[in-house]
């Protein structure tokens, strides 16, 4: 795995060029796993980018079969769409950091709602399960947690 964790799904990665099944179950999601946290990972040499660009750019390397098209699939599953701890606006202009996935609809985290966007103020903070069926707001997408000047981790209690 650890050998293999550099090689892609169409050949061009490396130390051998392997192609497609040449290449382990474990080498393969290895090599997601890997440039996941690469490229949302702050480094020396460039800044992280969020988490959801990175999935992004994970489904958009496995369409261009550079991974294995199914395991980018459950790995995003199993990270969610929105990964626990990514600052997200909903429609009620609220902003809230991810706490938990919902097993059953990846749109439907439970989150800890902690500002109001369109009154630039905090709110004491509360958590909300948007799969409870008497909710009804939505994420409208991710934040970036600098131009608001939350730190996520700050309200993400022991999960981060």
């Amino acid at each position: 795995m650890a050998y293999e964790h550099h090689e892609r799904y169409d050949g061009t990665g490396y130390p051998r060029g392997l192609r497609g099944e040449a290449i382990s179950k474990f080498g393969q999601m290895a090599a997601i796993v890997d440039v996941y946290d690469a490229v949302t990972s702050d480094r020396c040499y460039h800044k992280g980018m969020p988490p959801t660009d990175a999935l992004r750019m994970l489904f958009e390397g496995s369409s261009k079969l550079q991974f294995n098209y199914k395991l980018v699939q459950y790995f995003i599953k199993c990270v969610g769409i929105y990964p626990v701890g990514t600052l997200v606006r909903l429609d009620d202009g609220n902003l809230a950091v991810i706490l938990e996935q919902s097993a059953e609809n990846l749109t439907t985290p439970k989150v800890k709602v902690i500002y109001n966007a369109r009154k630039y103020e905090f709110l004491r903070p509360y958590v909300a399960d948007l799969g409870e069926p008497s909710n009804e707001r939505k994420i409208l997408g991710a934040e970036n947690p600098e131009d608001w000047r939350v730190n996520p981790s700050d309200y993400a209690d022991a999960v981060l």
